[in-house]
């Protein structure tokens, strides 16, 4: 157990920037067994072993989404076009997935793992491709615009497969390639 050396009567800082002095009034528990100053939260976050077994059931079943529930729907696409249209200062209403891996690849992963968790991960190592690519790996596999259910290898990415056409081979996938990876964002599906 942690003990907080505070008492009704002592000066506490507040605020965004903890530069607003209060005094302590109340010291109470609120229904996850955190502290509360003056009716506030003392802490932002929640201790899992103090919180009711009910509410962390439902955070546990909202925040692990199965790796086999990757479903991209018609809400995924318009929320996708706002972003593109956002960005790029543009007005489409559809693109196709070729289209989006042709320039907008990273706006598509960066909403593919707000939704679905996974890691986004790009490169510029490309050969004759300026541009780079954008995609995801969740779990055990790998997902663009093209291949939303996910392939289980790097090298089976339609963008990879016509890279690998335009060369003649597919040594450019190879360890080197692999240490330019770029990634951000974590899911607890990794």
């Amino acid at each position: 157990m942690i003990k907080i050396p505070i008492e009704i009567g002592d000066i506490v800082r507040v605020g965004r920037f903890k530069n607003k002095r209060i005094e302590v009034k109340t010291i109470e528990y609120d229904e996850y067994g955190l502290p509360r100053v003056n009716g506030r939260p003392l802490l932002t976050m929640r201790i899992e072993k103090l919180m009711p077994a009910k509410t962390m059931e439902s955070m546990r079943l909202s925040t692990l989404i199965p790796e086999s529930v990757v479903h991209i729907d018609k809400a995924f696409n318009a929320e996708l076009m706002d972003a593109i249209n956002d960005e790029y200062h543009e007005d489409y209403t559809t693109l196709t997935p070729m289209e989006i891996n042709d320039g907008y690849c990273d706006i598509w992963a960066n909403q593919f793992t707000k939704r679905f968790g996974g890691q986004h991960q790009w490169s510029f190592d490309f050969p004759d491709d300026a541009n780079g690519h954008s995609w995801v790996k969740r779990g055990g596999k790998y997902y663009d615009a093209e291949i939303p259910e996910g392939v289980t290898h790097m090298g089976q990415i339609p963008y990879f497969q016509r890279a690998i056409k335009r060369i003649g081979n597919a040594q450019w996938i190879d360890l080197e390639f692999r240490r330019n990876i770029q990634t951000s964002g974590t899911s607890p599906c990794e």
